[in-house]
């Protein structure tokens, strides 16, 4: 009960320090509702980006020599799986280079990744106070310190998803090229799939990334793998129009790399 209570106060202030200062983006005006009171789920328009990132970190994993990998070398293996749906130029080595610099310095942010991504114009403002709640959610800890279970954590984050739903509607999913709210529902359930996965991945022996991010569940280094993923999701330069859409498939493959290469 604590731990619902805790939730349902962050969404209430996350939601109640929304501001539509961007006219370009204007969504529908909010119904007079207590975020407290809603505590169901909807279905997520793009629950199929969080189930392809799963499908890549799999397909890398399948590689005889994993462990033995190095970051570039699993950067090229999520990058050869992404083509399939979204066709982009492969870093170079310099480049990539650069690339990890940036997810590293997001993953150590933690909770103050959203003010990051702000301060470095990736985000508006908006998207910067609904990220600052996911991201609470995401870093939340179950008694004892330990990380929440996925099916605990997946029940936050789906009721944040039904908040930003009922605050500013269903975004369309027909089109690749999306709005702020598009990108913040696409990212939230990357981050549900992202988190489940290697959180799986850390206390599952069988998993064949386990050998690599297996660690002290109090230390949840494998929680940076996860953020990684959100993080380069929300960085990357697949937006157009001063902020306005973004192309979410090219933010997907952004995201699906630096999940791949975060460790």
């Amino acid at each position: 009960m604590k731990k619902l209570v805790l939730f349902s106060s962050i969404l209430a202030i996350s939601f109640g320090s929304c501001k539509k200062e961007d006219s370009q983006i204007q969504g529908p005006a909010p119904s007079t509702y207590s975020p407290q009171d809603r505590t169901t789920s909807v279905l997520n328009p793009f629950e199929n980006l969080g189930a392809l990132h799963n499908e890549a970190m799999d397909y890398v994993g399948q590689s005889p020599n994993l462990g033995a990998m190095t970051r570039y070398q699993k950067y090229e293996s999520v990058y050869n799986f992404n083509q399939t749906y979204y066709a982009s130029t492969k870093m170079g080595t310099e480049e990539f280079s650069t690339f990890v610099g940036q997810i590293d310095l997001l993953v150590a942010a933690g909770k103050n990744a959203p003010a990051e991504l702000y301060r470095n114009g990736k985000i508006n403002q908006r998207m910067r106070g609904l990220l600052d709640t996911l991201y609470t959610i995401l870093l939340e800890t179950a008694e004892g310190g330990l990380p929440l279970d996925p099916v605990t954590m997946t029940g936050a984050v789906k009721t944040f998803e039904a908040n930003v739903v009922l605050h500013y509607g269903m975004p369309d999913a027909n089109t690749s090229v999306n709005t702020d709210i598009a990108m913040v529902m696409a990212g939230s359930a990357i981050a549900r799939y992202s988190y489940a996965y290697w959180y799986n991945a850390n206390i599952n022996p069988t998993s064949p990334w386990h050998p690599i991010i297996k660690d002290d569940p109090l230390s949840r280094t494998w929680i940076g793998v996860a953020l990684a993923d959100i993080g380069d999701f929300f960085s990357s330069t697949c937006f157009y129009n001063d902020l306005s859409v973004w192309d979410l498939n090219c933010a997907w493959a952004n995201g699906a790399e630096a999940s791949a290469s975060a460790k």
